[in-house]
C-alpha cells in the first residue's frame, strides 16, 4: 500500500473542509520548527503550523499570525511588501508519517522572490543591503496603528518571549535572568511609545522581489513593543547590523537605544539556548556565550 504524500494528505483534509485548493505537487518552499510552507502554483502560498514546535504554542503562533496579516491588509503599511492574506482555517490531523500534529494552515499571496540569506553573504554587498534594510524596517516601524485597532492588543514580544522562556528554563541562573531582563524591559519601556513590530526580523525573513522592493513574512512573533525588538537577530553579523542601524538611523531621523537593543539580543540568545537544549557541548558553549555577552552589554550581572 502506497502513502499518500505530504501534499495529497493536506489537499484531501482542506478539500473536506471546502478549501478549493490547485492539485498537488506542490513544491516546499521552506520548512522550519513551526510547519512548511508551499508553492501552491497559481501566485499563493499555503503555510501550516504544528501543535507543537519551539517556544510557545501552534494555536498562539497560528491566531497571531492570521490576526496580523488580516489586519494589515487594511493599513498603509510602509517600507516592506507584505503577503496579502487569503484565508485560514484549524486543522484536526494528526500525526502522519511525515508530519507532527497539525494545529492550521494559512493562505496567503506569493511575493515571488528569493530570500535575502545568500546576498546578505556577498560580503562586497552587506554594507549597502544593511541600510536597506535598516530604511525599510524604520519606515515599517512609522506605520500609525489605529487606537481602535486590535493590533493594539498585541503584547511586547520581548516579554512574550520571557513568559515562553519561564516555563521552558528552570535552572536557578536562568530564572535569575529571566526575572531581571523581566524587571529592565519593563522599565525601559514605561516611557516609550510602542510600535508594531515583526518580532523576527533575519535576511530569512527578508525577500527580494523581482521588482527589486523587499518583502517580508512570517509574521506569528509580531507584537506591539519597542523597535529595538527587529534587530536582536543582528547581533551575530556585528557588520550588518552596524549598516542595518546606519540606515535605521539615517532614515527615521532617531538613534537606536542601545541599553534597549541588547536587552532584545538577550532575550534572542536565551531563546536559542532553550532551542539548543541537548545538542552538542560546542553549541551550547557557544550559545551560552552569547547570552553572557549580550547580557552584560545590556548591564544586567550574571
Amino acid at each position: 500500500m502506497l502513502i499518500d504524500s505530504q501534499e495529497q494528505t493536506l489537499f484531501d483534509a482542506l478539500t473536506e473542509q471546502n478549501i478549493n485548493l490547485p492539485a498537488p505537487d506542490w513544491p516546499k518552499l521552506g520548512e522550519g520548527v513551526w510547519g512548511c510552507v508551499y508553492d501552491l502554483g497559481d501566485g499563493t502560498l499555503l503555510k501550516t503550523i504544528r501543535k507543537q514546535g519551539g517556544l510557545g504554542s501552534g494555536l498562539s503562533k497560528w491566531a497571531r499570525e492570521r490576526h496580523v496579516l488580516e489586519k494589515l491588509s487594511s493599513l498603509p503599511v510602509k517600507g516592506f511588501d507584505i503577503p496579502e492574506f487569503l484565508g485560514a482555517g484549524e486543522l484536526s490531523l494528526g500525526a502522519t508519517a511525515w508530519s507532527a500534529p497539525l494545529q492550521g494552515w494559512i493562505r496567503m499571496s506569493h511575493l515571488g522572490a528569493k530570500t535575502l540569506h545568500r546576498e546578505q553573504r556577498v560580503q562586497g554587498a552587506r554594507q549597502q543591503l544593511g541600510e536597506e534594510i535598516g530604511a525599510c524596517l524604520a519606515h515599517f516601524h512609522s506605520l500609525q496603528v489605529p487606537h481602535d485597532s486590535s493590533l493594539r492588543t498585541l503584547k511586547n514580544p520581548l516579554l512574550r518571549t520571557l513568559d515562553e522562556l519561564d516555563i521552558r528554563l528552570g535552572r536557578p541562573d536562568e530564572v535569575r535572568l529571566i526575572q531581571s531582563l523581566r524587571i529592565e524591559i519593563e522599565r525601559q519601556c514605561q516611557d516609550i511609545e510602542p510600535v508594531l513590530t515583526h518580532g523576527d526580523i533575519h535576511t530569512e525573513n527578508i525577500c527580494r522581489r523581482d521588482t527589486g522592493e523587499l518583502g517580508l513574512f512570517d509574521w506569528a512573533e509580531c507584537g506591539m513593543g519597542p523597535r529595538e525588538t527587529d534587530l536582536k537577530h543582528f547581533e551575530l553579523f556585528p557588520d550588518l547590523r552596524d549598516a542595518v542601524v546606519l540606515g535605521y538611523q539615517i532614515a527615521s531621523g532617531t538613534k537606536i537605544n542601545w541599553d534597549l537593543y541588547y536587552l532584545a539580543a538577550t532575550v534572542n540568545a536565551l531563546t536559542g539556548m532553550a532551542l539548543h537544549a541537548g545538542g552538542t557541548i560546542r553549541d551550547e558553549q557557544r550559545v551560552r556565550g552569547l547570552v553572557d555577552h549580550c547580557a552584560r552589554q545590556a548591564g544586567i550581572s550574571l
